[in-house]
């Protein structure tokens, strides 16, 4: 995943001399770690717990919610007349205390994304004036507060429970446009794809631990079981905000203990980009971003990724249970299956675009690859979910594969705000995340209609049909219509010089003196005139002004 070696500190200049030692080596831990793999670690964690926050819901409902009652106002399903593991009906999850049906669990679970879709575009524009770090923290340490009054607001209502989920929407609303403000400033160009893929992998990691272990606290767990759930991921989330808080930096610039080469390294790769420098900086051009085919190119494909991934999240308990007849303990374990898949998936995305770029694809062709692995496959496997009717084994390896290999979209349209507007990464993402975040509401809503009368294989069918549709087309949009290098508009906008790589704007301070020539001298020791020849180093300036005035002698 993130290996380690010299050259991730920027010490091993091109032709190979080992002899030049760093300026400044780093400090602790930075020392033995890049500064850039420790953020990777970080933001990994705090992805994993975002998604624990928001997915531990859709395991608990299937325990909150009294079935007995709602069951008994609806038409009985058994078309697939499935039993559980233990060869009887399910009834574990039947004795909840809420009388909530099917719509109104699919507002409860959708209502995240009420709020959710609000603040993207918001959480773009304040990672860039405020630095992506404190906008990151935020979101997961207000998320983790409202985590924890979660029991206490569903008890009192329901509607206290969805203003809860809403304003954790908004919440998290600022998270991922942070992320890709930050990674903007801190990923090198070579390495873009790997350090983004093993972050955002963080998400399906929360997915996969936050699923069976709510499934688990909701039979064993404290405080009445379900509320558990919130009450301990909720505490994990506030833990991992202190180390955030002391840890982590929105540049390299501005990281106390990076080493110089490390940060060098970085600036010559993407440039040195501050943020609440001039807020002029921070406006992009409206008319040109709304009109840029390759930007409607990931909406499209954000939209198809969201579609299958936040309602799988949400109602493949649902599934479970309804049609599948597993019980809530089964239900956690086998609906994090496809999250085991696509972290999976993730984590491979990253290296294979990498080397896909190594062997001289374009960046162009590398995002198109990849994106049409995560999009045209599950389409086909979502369709075949379809018709496998009853059988449980099948359904259940064909949905894991499917939402799983829309994993390899991470290094496909969810890299590609940083290819094409490196300036404006936290803002498109933001856009995009906007339009795919609906579908969260949207999706569930759908089932609701579809199931509420008549939770039957039957009506599954039509949505798993839908789901396929919607990858489908979202694949073809971005193969079209996608582009890899930076757009003109992103170049050339506001104001500054435009960096190195990539038309940012950068800090260019004098050239710093490096030791480099070495040389022979002549010397009398002053003791019968002897000769002695000595060797010494004579500092000469950079040759030419670079990034940090840093350059390999």
């Amino acid at each position: 995943m993130l290996e380690i070696s010299h050259s991730d500190f920027g010490e091993t200049p091109p032709n190979g001399n080992d002899n030049l030692r760093p300026a400044f080596a780093g400090t602790g831990l930075y020392r033995h770690v890049p500064a850039r793999h420790v953020l990777a670690i970080l933001s990994f964690l705090g992805c994993l717990n975002l998604f624990t926050l928001r997915v531990n819901l859709s395991v608990a409902l299937v325990a909150m919610v009294n079935y007995t009652l709602v069951l008994n106002t609806s038409p009985s399903n058994d078309e697939c007349g499935l039993q559980n593991s233990n060869g009887s009906q399910a009834q574990e999850a039947k004795d909840g205390e809420f009388n909530w049906d099917e719509q109104l669990q699919g507002h409860v679970l959708g209502s995240f994304f009420y709020g959710y879709c609000l603040t993207q575009v918001l959480g773009g524009w304040l990672a860039e004036l405020v630095g992506g770090k404190r906008t990151f923290g935020f979101s997961v340490l207000v998320t983790s507060i409202l985590t924890l009054v979660t029991p206490t607001a569903a008890s009192l209502h329901v509607y206290a429970l969805i203003v809860v989920r809403v304003l954790q929407g908004m919440a998290q609303g600022f998270a991922f446009p942070s992320i890709h403000s930050l990674w903007s400033k801190w990923a090198p160009v070579k390495e873009r794809s790997r350090l983004v893929a093993f972050t955002y992998a963080g998400a399906q990691a929360g997915t996969v631990l936050a699923m069976p272990v709510t499934g688990v606290l909701c039979q064993h767990g404290f405080a009445g079981g379900w509320p558990s759930a919130f009450y301990v991921f909720g505490c994990l989330g506030i833990a991992w905000c202190v180390a955030w808080a002391v840890m982590v930096s929105d540049s390299p610039a501005r990281h106390p203990h990076i080493s110089s080469q490390e940060r060098d390294y970085i600036l010559k790769s993407v440039g040195c980009r501050e943020t609440h420098l001039d807020n002029k900086k921070l406006k992009p051009p409206w008319g040109a971003v709304l009109s840029t085919p390759a930007v409607w190119a990931i909406v499209g494909a954000h939209i198809a990724y969201d579609w299958g991934g936040f309602t799988s999240i949400t109602l493949l308990p649902q599934f479970m249970k309804q049609v599948l007849k597993f019980d809530i303990q089964e239900n956690g374990g086998l609906s994090a299956l496809p999250y085991v898949v696509l972290w999976l998936a993730n984590i491979a995305s990253g290296p294979i675009a990498d080397g896909l770029r190594s062997r001289r694809y374009s960046t162009k062709v590398t995002r198109k690859i990849m994106n049409s692995i995560g999009l045209f496959v599950p389409a086909v496997l979502m369709l075949g979910v379809g018709y496998v009717g009853c059988d449980p084994v099948l359904a259940v390896t064909l949905l894991t594969l499917g939402v799983g290999m829309s994993g390899f979209t991470l290094s496909g349209f969810s890299v590609n705000h940083i290819d094409i507007a490196p300036r404006f990464a936290g803002i498109l993402m933001g856009i995009s995340n906007s339009f795919g975040t609906t579908t969260g509401f949207i999706g569930p809503l759908v089932v609701g209609v579809l199931t509420k009368d008549n939770p039957s294989m039957g009506q599954w069918r039509l949505f798993f049909f839908i789901t396929s549709a919607i990858y489908a087309c979202g694949g073809i949009v971005f193969l079209i219509f996608s582009e890899g290098e930076e757009v003109e508009w992103s170049k050339h906008s506001g104001n500054g010089s435009k960096s190195l790589r990539n038309g940012i704007d950068v800090i260019i301070p004098p050239p710093v003196i490096k030791e480099c020539h070495i040389i022979t001298e002549k010397k009398s020791s002053g003791i019968n005139n002897e000769l002695k020849y000595t060797k010494r180093h004579v500092p000469r300036p950079a040759d030419t002004p670079t990034v940090n005035g840093y350059s390999v002698c």
